[in-house]
């Protein structure tokens, strides 16, 4: 048996994985790899949530405004989920790059 032949046997044995798990050093970059794909992955829901919030407040009706602060209170409130998405949109952006 020639020397092709054993290499080409010992190739076939082992799976193109574990000819892969060498170059994964350092585990750090797996590591953030997962966390960032993990921040990414749960932006869409959070984002979800935050939009249905800021549209239930515009929902509302006149009188309901009057009667808890005024029309400041959807200014504001609205305001506030939308610098939440803002956040979200950003922390969702750096996740994607990683």
């Amino acid at each position: 048996m020639s020397k092709v032949d054993s290499i080409k046997e010992e190739n076939a044995k082992t799976s193109a994985f574990k000819k892969l798990v060498p170059f994964n050093n350092p585990k750090i970059f797996i590591l953030t790899a997962c966390i960032a794909s993990a921040v990414d992955g749960a932006a869409m829901p959070v984002f979800g949530v935050l939009l249905s919030k800021m549209l239930s407040v515009l929902s509302l009706p006149l009188w309901y405004w009057e009667m808890m602060e005024g029309p400041d209170y959807v200014e504001n409130s609205v305001k506030k989920y939308a610098l939440f998405m803002v956040m979200i949109a950003v922390v969702a952006g750096c996740g994607s790059f990683v």
